[in-house]
């Protein structure tokens, strides 16, 4: 009684974030959008005018031609590689199709579960994104195409991604809005959407995609584990320090300088944000040094007051585990003398895998500034910087992909939700293809709880489909206290494990998306004389 769902869409998406009530996440935050959409029909050896701006048109269709077997549409970036394709579907198709990426040499198909998760799960397999359960919003997920490269289609050099016919016939078009590339990785709701003057009840329903069944350990179509911050404060912050510059200015606010230092470099990387990533090349035993700094202007820092949980997604290439370490360094300091600086350093952390994907490294808490702040505190004097330094040990020569930062919120509410790995095989309780886990502060229960679909219904789309409790999730850190009558954004980072199931580390590729509704109960609707 009185639960409501809330309005919760990335502002940058219009709204396009939402279907049946819920919003899609990304696993990571740039600002690689799409740029160029066409089709192209084989048979007439022709292509559509730039769809990318197109809020209605039908796929495979090129001057009222009909769809057949080998023509293609085209989703593509000038401005680099993306990972999550968000469309709204009206029709529908009985059609086969691939998901392509070109790989230098030629096309490739992404392979299901191992690089692409698609939602919500349909009918028909892979291609369920372009048939089958009439309108709605579907989306593609994409990681590990670290060989995707840029190819000219149409005139346009860029990252591209392609639909195939392979038989059957087209009916689907878009409708309502454009296609998106998103990226976001949080959601939020205004200050409007909570009444009263207690903290309500809060229910979060999470939602896998279509992958593989069972899952493999290490593939994109599960997550073993989810981390959530709640932030009212700074509306311009980034939860991601990513190692571009000028994305970093578009992503929060003012302009962010880059140094690179000892023997990194900037590398172009499909699978980093932004599409880079930071290499340190080591020769030989290194010393602890900064590899690279990310630094504000003096705008920034007001948006980053706060306490954080830091962690750094990396890689060692070559080597042994443990030959590679890194820390964190924070520093703030005036922006007329930039040597007078205050810093806290991270402890040092050895990585745990070698070549394994993008490992989630703790570095611990952080409070921006370093002590309590005060209404009458001004921020506008300082700049706000982040080093990540590196080292290599036993004579080795390994390289460490650097990849971003990512600072969870934690003063305000954020915690932490675990499958338990009771089974090496099939992964016990993690939340797979088609499955959800729902995290409860009390609507219902006092638990997180993943459920299953009934098979005998999965024909319909995949909300539609009545749900079995399966088993319960760990919880760590206490439920969210959202204050009524206040904007609030809930962060996300998923992550999964990278080989056997149960065995770290935990690694979090970029396209591990998801989608989510939020639930809330006003606690005082339930008092005697609410009414």
């Amino acid at each position: 009684q009185g639960t409501s769902q809330l309005d919760v869409t990335p502002t940058s998406l219009g709204g396009a974030g939402n279907f049946s009530d819920y919003s899609y996440l990304a696993n990571h935050r740039d600002d690689n959008a799409l740029t160029h959409i066409f089709a192209f029909d084989d048979n007439l050896a022709a292509f559509s005018s730039n769809q990318v701006a197109a809020t209605s048109f039908t796929y495979f269709e090129v001057s009222g031609s009909t769809p057949a077997t080998n023509d293609i549409h085209y989703f593509g970036s000038t401005d680099g590689p993306f990972h999550h394709l968000l469309f709204e579907f009206t029709g529908t198709a009985a059609a086969a199709a691939n998901w392509e990426y070109w790989d230098g040499d030629s096309w490739e198909v992404l392979d299901l579960g191992g690089q692409a998760v698609y939602q919500p799960e349909g009918p028909v397999g892979f291609i369920a994104i372009l048939s089958g359960n009439g309108s709605g919003m579907k989306a593609l997920h994409i990681s590990n195409v670290s060989d995707w490269a840029s190819t000219t289609i149409n005139g346009q050099a860029a990252h591209w991604i392609r639909a195939i016919l392979t038989g059957g016939t087209n009916t689907t078009a878009q409708q309502t809005r454009i296609v998106l590339a998103y990226s976001h990785n949080y959601i939020e709701f205004a200050n409007t959407e909570i009444d009263g003057d207690m903290f309500p009840l809060v229910q979060l329903d999470l939602l896998m995609g279509g992958g593989e069944e069972p899952p493999t350990a290490g593939g994109v179509d599960s997550v073993n584990r989810f981390i959530f911050g709640l932030k009212s404060r700074g509306t311009s912050f980034s939860a991601n320090i990513i190692f571009d510059e000028t994305q970093m200015g578009t992503i929060t606010t003012g302009s962010w300088s880059r140094t690179l230092s000892g023997d990194s470099s900037e590398v172009a990387d499909p699978d980093g944000p932004a599409g880079i990533h930071i290499n340190c090349d080591f020769t030989t035993s290194e010393a602890l040094i900064s590899r690279v700094q990310m630094k504000s202007g003096a705008t920034a820092l007001a948006h980053y007051l706060g306490e954080y949980r830091i962690f750094v997604r990396c890689q060692q290439i070559g080597g042994s585990v443990g030959d590679t370490s890194i820390k964190v360094r924070t520093s703030i300091f005036p922006t007329t003398t930039a040597g007078n600086k205050t810093f806290i350093d991270s402890d040092v952390v050895a990585l745990t895998a070698v070549a394994g994907g993008l490992e989630v490294v703790d570095m611990g808490t952080i409070a921006i500034p370093f002590h309590r702040v005060h209404a009458s505190d001004t921020t506008e004097k300082s700049l706000l910087a982040f080093d990540v330094f590196a080292k290599s040990d036993n004579g080795t020569t390994p390289d460490i992909e650097i990849d971003d930062i990512f600072l969870m919120p934690i003063d305000e509410g954020s915690w932490v939700i675990d499958a338990p790995v009771f089974d090496v095989t099939s992964g016990g309780l993690s939340l797979d293809s088609e499955s959800s886990v729902t995290y409860d502060s009390g609507i219902l229960n006092l638990q997180t709880l993943k459920a299953t679909p009934d098979k005998i219904t999965s024909v319909l789309p995949l909300i539609q489909t009545l749900r079995y409790t399966i088993g319960s999730w760990d919880n760590h850190g206490n439920p969210p206290l959202i204050e009524p009558s206040k904007q609030y954004r809930i962060y996300y980072f998923g992550m999964h494990y990278n080989g056997a199931w149960g065995t770290g580390p935990f690694i979090a590729p970029l396209g591990l998306g998801i989608l989510t509704r939020l639930n809330i109960t006003e606690r005082w609707a339930t008092l005697r004389g609410s009414d």
